[in-house]
């Protein structure tokens, strides 16, 4: 009789049908390959008679799903060689107790998503080295599109670019790049995706400045009679730098040059190692405070490796199942359980309801979510014993509100005053660059 099953169930079904068995076992790891197929490595090797048990025991259980491969250590040399690649490769199983035996893991054998199933973040340069003077980058990610996610990073990064901080912005949402479309007076010709292509074949001949707009902030926080009096007064303004590192200009060779990036994340990335490279010479060329990266929505694999570089990662959500489902899992990834420091986060309710909503609704929307995000950072980024108090607004769950703005609706251009005025003058702007600027006080 044909055995089904969804692939979802075949881990929970196989360490359900391997629990008997545990005693006889030192270390057991589930290898599943790309193809969902489940195979076995345990430590040290059974006898005979317990392999033959194991696998028809698994055949009756996981049937297509079984591959009927039990391994286990060696004295050959390919034998020691596969052992030391599962030992690295795989991740404790989430049902692991650190009991004296058997210990469980797990091994996914996958063709993409590969910077998702990372425990431990892979930073370009350390917190360490953040509070020493390097700046830390800073993620702004949404699960689902359309929540402000670029504009709230925008705005973010003017107002810390007003109090004299130097700050990069780079468009890492390459497959719907629309950073650039905030500046509508400045030319786009380049951006990271030419550089992600260019800088292996050019290497130390293509300057990170090929791919800049350094942008006159004279012209988005001066009216126009302050720019006529700055020209001829030649006022000294305290403003930082605003570094535009855009995608690239979207045309018809754009999707050519897409098509050529690979996402994946391993040893030796391509894309990690540029995109480290792109940080390190934007840094030292600009002396960077911060650097902002506005990621793609969803599980994107750019997505998921960008979110492992970060040392602080900006989460943009509503109040839906579909929000949450999708926060939840990313919210536990970047607690890098591997990592001496997990991720710092930030919690955004966007799109929040606001003046035009009964007051009575706006504060049960508010307390609904506020509670559901503590539920889920209690359960898969707190460690036990350092859960803050659920109102603690200075802790990762307690999130900024942005209100809904038809202000914002269509073509936001940050040199009209109306626009200047929303993100000088809202609270929720000052008090998400608040939260932000704690990673890296600006010293004296």
């Amino acid at each position: 009789m044909t055995i089904f099953i969804s692939l979802e169930e075949v881990l929970k079904k196989t360490f359900e049908n391997l629990k008997e068995y545990e005693d006889y076992f030192e270390e057991i790891t589930i290898i599943r390959n790309a193809e969902g197929l489940i195979s076995l490595f345990v430590k040290p090797a059974p006898e005979e008679g317990i392999i033959q048990k194991i696998n028809e025991k698994l055949k009756d259980s996981l049937g297509a799903f079984w591959s009927e491969k039990i391994l286990f250590p060696g004295e050959e040399v390919s034998d020691k060689a596969l052992e030391e690649f599962i030992q690295k490769e795989r991740t404790a199983a989430p049902w692991e107790e650190n009991k004296e035996k058997p210990r469980w893991f797990i091994l996914e054998r996958i063709l993409a998503k590969h910077a998702w199933f990372s425990k431990k973040g892979f930073m370009p340069w350390s917190f360490e080295e953040v509070e020493s003077g390097k700046p830390p980058v800073v993620v702004f990610y949404s699960f689902k599109g359309g929540m402000g996610r670029t504009t709230a990073m925008l705005f973010t990064a003017l107002r810390l670019v007003y109090e004299g901080f130097n700050v990069a912005l780079i468009d890492l949402d390459i497959e719907a790049p629309g950073l650039a479309s905030f500046l509508p007076d400045v030319a786009i010709n380049t951006g990271v995706l030419d550089y992600i292509l260019a800088k292996p074949i050019f290497k130390n001949e293509l300057s990170v400045s090929r791919v800049v707009k350094e942008i006159n902030m004279s012209k988005i926080f001066l009216s126009e009679e302050e720019l006529v009096s700055e020209m001829f007064e030649h006022k000294s303004l305290s403003w930082g730098k605003f570094i535009l590192v855009p995608a690239g200009n979207v045309n018809s060779e754009y999707i050519q040059k897409l098509a050529r990036v690979d996402y994946q994340f391993y040893e030796g990335a391509p894309i990690r190692d540029l995109l480290f490279e792109l940080f390190n010479e934007l840094t030292e060329q600009y002396n960077l405070d911060f650097i902002f990266l506005d990621a793609r929505a969803g599980f994107h694999d750019l997505c998921g490796l960008i979110l492992s570089m970060a040392h602080q990662a900006v989460l943009f959500g509503v109040h839906s199942e579909e929000s949450w489902n999708g926060l939840t899992e990313v919210i536990h990834f970047l607690a890098r359980p591997e990592d001496n420091y997990p991720c710092s986060v930030i919690m955004v309710h966007s799109l929040a309801p606001g003046e035009h909503t009964p007051e009575l609704l706006v504060e049960k929307i508010k307390k609904e979510y506020r509670e559901r995000s503590y539920d889920i950072f209690c359960e898969y980024y707190y460690s036990e014993g350092e859960v803050p108090d659920p109102n603690d607004k200075d802790a990762p769950h307690y999130p900024v509100y942005i209100q809904w703005n038809p202000r914002l609706l269509g073509q936001v251009d940050i040199s009209q005053k109306e626009v200047k005025d929303i993100f000088l003058s809202e609270r929720c702007y000052t008090e998400l660059t608040e939260k932000i600027r704690l990673l890296k006080e600006k010293e004296e």
